[in-house]
């Protein structure tokens, strides 16, 4: 009799469950909605070629000839130097901070030099085109400067005033 109790009780949560799980599972109001497929050219942004690229840069920044080729060879240069520099390892990692920082300073000093009163309009154009340009000296984004910790004097644990332990004298009469 236990035995029929057993197994019919069984049977009758199995199949509770079972329907449940089912029911939770089709329910329509629970399905994720299909993604559609983009298009590749849709959203992307239209890359320019190079001739496109500094005929813009020479209207927008009003750049010469002589300048947009000095600025051409530049590029060339630093980026001969930065991959020397990556072979030798000798450009990542903290202790080469030093010699990045140089060289992006040398290029930046080369290209005021080059361009004048037209630098900073040279970099309003690069950023508005979305060319990445060096951060500012000191400065990282995303990243706070630890605060600078006071000077610690060699008293710095006994700032408290020491109490008197002494007993006052009792006055004889």
């Amino acid at each position: 009799m236990r035995l029929k109790l057993y197994t019919l009780l069984i049977i009758c949560t199995s199949l509770f469950m079972g329907t449940s799980l089912m029911s939770c599972s089709d329910s329509p109001s629970k399905k994720k909605p299909v993604k559609k497929a983009m298009k590749k050219g849709a959203s992307a942004k239209k890359m320019l070629s190079q001739a496109e690229f500094w005929k813009i840069a020479k209207k927008n920044v009003g750049l010469n000839d002589k300048q947009i080729k000095g600025i051409k060879d530049l590029n060339n240069k630093y980026r001969k130097k930065v991959s020397t520099l990556k072979k030798a390892k000798k450009w990542d990692g903290k202790v080469n901070t030093k010699v990045r920082k140089a060289t992006q300073t040398a290029k930046v000093n080369e290209l005021k030099k080059l361009l004048g009163n037209k630098y900073s309009k040279w970099q309003m154009f690069l950023t508005r085109n979305g060319i990445k340009q060096p951060a500012k000296k000191g400065v990282k984004k995303g990243v706070k400067k630890p605060a600078k910790k006071k000077p610690v004097s060699k008293k710095a644990g006994n700032n408290k005033k020491k109490k008197n332990n002494k007993k006052p004298a009792k006055k004889k009469k």
